[in-house]
């Protein structure tokens, strides 16, 4: 839903997605949207898309961080599921997001005196 709306509107200005459906871009170069991309390693359903996507995201000019997480499945960030979840690279992309959400999302001039 995150990468959805942040395709369709040039008012938001971060989205972060956890292994979440990849959408197109075409027709999107007014979008000051930064994405950032959480990719379970080893969900071949989302490598598979990866490559052509982040192609789409090239040629269109939107500014993405796409990262990877080593031996991981969807899911990795629940830890509601014990099985798929991964307490280390969970906080890494936990932390990657707040830090995306800091640049993009807080005011600096009233912050940052």
């Amino acid at each position: 839903m995150a990468i959805q709306m942040g395709a369709r509107s040039a008012d938001i200005l971060a989205v972060v997605s956890f292994y979440g459906r990849m959408t197109k871009f075409r027709g999107r170069k007014n979008l000051r949207t930064e994405f950032l991309y959480h990719v379970p390693e080893n969900d071949k359903r989302i490598i598979k898309q990866l490559h052509d996507y982040e192609t789409q995201l090239i040629d269109e000019k939107i500014q993405y961080t796409i990262h990877r997480y080593r031996d991981t499945n969807s899911g990795f960030f629940n830890d509601t599921t014990p099985k798929k979840y991964n307490e280390e690279e969970a906080e890494l992309a936990r932390s990657r997001s707040i830090e995306l959400f800091k640049d993009k999302l807080i005011d600096k001039r009233f912050y940052f005196r």
